[in-house]
């Protein structure tokens, strides 16, 4: 421990030696505000050589942690050094010294009559990252996303009521909110899914006003979750049943129209049957009467031929007999014919 005091008081007493061969002198530094600063903000800080140039032109400079970053020419006894959107780099013990000739920076090391410990506090905040449902989205559905915080440093580190959250895909700010203060959370929402915004999700707060312009800084939340595109075909199943549920109630229902429609036209067909057939009916009585009247007359007829075929033989067979015999025969026939048509 000893000798590691000696080390340093050695390269202390190196250096200011080196100094005072470079004549750097030491000056005084002034800054208003607290030691904490947010990343972003601008730093204005006041470096005093009262007392030491005499009125004369002299070279002030700037140092963090007993290096040179920053320099002016001034024959003033205060000068003030501003520095725009500070980051995390800049966070250290600040302090000024004075020559009257220039140095590179390089060349500038030493202490000033006094130090402030400035401390650039981060503008992001990592935050919770959260999704209601399945992490595999089906093409064309919306997402949504809760933002929320539960570092209990929030509401001390915040500067202001507008805060902005980012939604960060691989480290990429994609979509930006208005985190509010009250309710703790923010909402992000993907309307339409597609595959290119498969990957991994994670949010953060900006406590600064302004939104970060920084667009290759990369921003990793507490947490992330991983998104994809559900490419296969279950997400189908429901919509096809619906389709064919939707089909055979249909189908159905214009069966059974059918079946009425059926019925009807058959009711009527048997009825201009049955009647059809009543008419055939008759019509068939009244030709079986006339067939058999026709039968009765032809059987009249052929029994008229019958006789007149047997008078016939016996006139002839008279003939041959003799005249008696002829005139018997013709009363015989004479009486029978009579009797025969007799009504």
């Amino acid at each position: 421990m000893i000798i590691f005091i000696l080390i340093l008081c050695a390269l202390s007493r190196e250096a200011m030696v080196q100094n005072t061969a470079k004549k750097i002198f030491p000056a005084k530094i002034y800054w208003t505000t607290t030691g904490t600063i947010m990343e972003g903000s601008d730093l204005v800080v006041k470096c005093s050589t009262h007392g030491g140039k005499e009125g004369k032109v002299a070279y002030v400079y700037l140092c963090i942690n007993g290096v040179a970053v920053d320099q002016k020419k001034t024959i003033q006894e205060d000068t003030f050094f501003a520095k725009k959107s500070v980051t995390g780099q800049q966070t250290g013990n600040y302090s000024c010294v004075f020559s009257k000739t220039l140095y590179p920076y390089s060349e500038v090391q030493g202490k000033g009559d006094n130090y402030i410990f400035i401390q650039v506090m981060d503008r992001i905040l990592p935050a919770d990252i959260s999704l209601a449902g399945s992490r595999t989205v089906r093409k064309g559905e919306g997402v949504e996303f809760k933002c929320t915080i539960s570092d209990p440093s929030f509401q001390t580190k915040k500067t202001s009521d507008l805060v902005h959250s980012y939604l960060c895909k691989y480290g990429s700010v994609v979509q930006i909110q208005v985190f509010d203060v009250k309710s703790m959370e923010a909402t992000f929402t993907i309307e339409r899914f597609l595959k290119s915004d498969t990957g991994n999700y994670s949010c953060v707060l900006d406590l600064h006003s302004k939104t970060l312009t920084d667009k290759d800084r990369t921003l990793y939340g507490n947490n992330a979750v991983f998104l994809q595109v559900d490419e296969s075909w279950s997400h189908l199943i429901t919509p096809v049943v619906f389709c064919v549920c939707f089909l055979l109630i249909l189908s159905l229902i214009v069966g059974t129209w059918w079946l009425f429609i059926k019925q009807d036209v058959t009711s009527n067909v048997e009825e201009e049957s049955s009647d059809e057939f009543a008419y055939d009916s008759v019509v068939g009585d009244e030709i079986d009467t006339n067939h058999d009247m026709v039968d009765a007359t032809y059987q009249e007829i052929l029994g008229e031929t019958r006789n007149i075929k047997r008078v016939i033989a016996r006139i002839r067979d008279a003939a041959n007999q003799g005249p008696y015999t002829e005139v018997v025969y013709a009363k015989s026939c004479k009486k029978k014919r009579r009797h025969q048509y007799m009504p």
